[in-house]
């Protein structure tokens, strides 16, 4: 949805002197910062109303936002692989009320985060000091995997998408 909403505009995008894969980054920066905030505030939240740890809440930002990084780029990654222009162009954003990529990215985003929560409970009951160090080791490797994917899908299907 992210670059599906740009619709027709978006070969006035393609044919400006910017960078069209600079726009997709700027989106997903947009995107990231807002993430990081809502994160922020969640745990804000969870320090005065449970009292957890300072460190605890640390590792839990750390965690949330590496997980929240590798959902954003996948998102974008359906979206870069699946645009919608054409339907965007001709309906608007409100006439696509279907769109299949963010029925697919909530689908994930949901199995991701059941699995991370699972995960991140059974290391903490293993092992409370190793459970965060594995914990944030896998989240860093699905964010570094969802970073090296999206960046190859973005240099081979930004290519198709603005011939």
């Amino acid at each position: 949805y992210a670059l599906s909403a740009e619709g027709g505009e978006f070969a006035i995008l393609k044919s400006s002197p910017n960078n069209t894969a600079a726009i997709v980054w700027g989106k997903i920066t947009i995107t990231l910062v807002s993430n990081l905030v809502a994160i922020g505030l969640t745990v804000l939240m969870l320090y005065f109303t449970v009292g957890i740890k300072i460190l605890d809440l640390v590792l839990f930002i750390v965690t949330l936002f590496l997980l929240a990084a590798g959902m954003v780029l996948w998102s974008f990654q359906l979206d870069v692989r699946r645009p919608l222009f054409a339907e965007y162009a001709s309906k608007g954003a409100a006439g696509v009320v279907d769109n299949p990529n963010v029925g697919l990215a909530s689908l994930i985003g949901f199995i991701v985060a059941t699995l991370a929560g699972v995960f991140t409970l059974l290391m903490l009951y293993d092992d409370y000091l190793t459970g965060w160090i594995r914990i944030i080791a896998v989240a860093l490797a699905f964010c570094l995997i969802r970073i090296y994917l999206f960046y190859r899908n973005l240099h081979v299907y930004f290519r198709e998408i603005e011939l």
